[in-house]
């Protein structure tokens, strides 16, 4: 697979890959090593790669950042700001 098929498989995704997708995808860890290399891709942490934020549209960017904490951490959770504001000011009173 060429590198610019490899990144637009990247895009297709927001930006964000794991190593079980690109290896799904027939791409070898050569290839990729080659990539991060030549700045193409980032390693975010082990078997997870992305985008960097020059290669993508800045419409694209912001949706990754969104779903940056899943990927990072699939087993937490999210705890929206409403939902924290809400603990603070009224967890006292019913025991959050």
């Amino acid at each position: 697979m060429k590198n610019d098929e490899i990144i637009s498989l990247f895009k297709q995704a927001s930006g964000y890959l794991k190593s079980t997708e690109l290896v799904q995808n027939k791409i070898h860890s050569s290839t990729i090593q080659t990539l991060l290399k030549q700045g193409k891709i980032e390693r975010i942490k082990r078997g997870l790669y992305r985008l960097p934020p020059d290669l993508l549209a800045q419409h694209d960017f912001f949706p990754m950042t969104i779903l940056m904490p899943p990927l990072r951490s699939p087993r937490g959770c999210f705890v929206s700001l409403q939902h924290l504001n809400y603990a603070k000011k009224y967890g006292e009173k019913y025991k959050v």
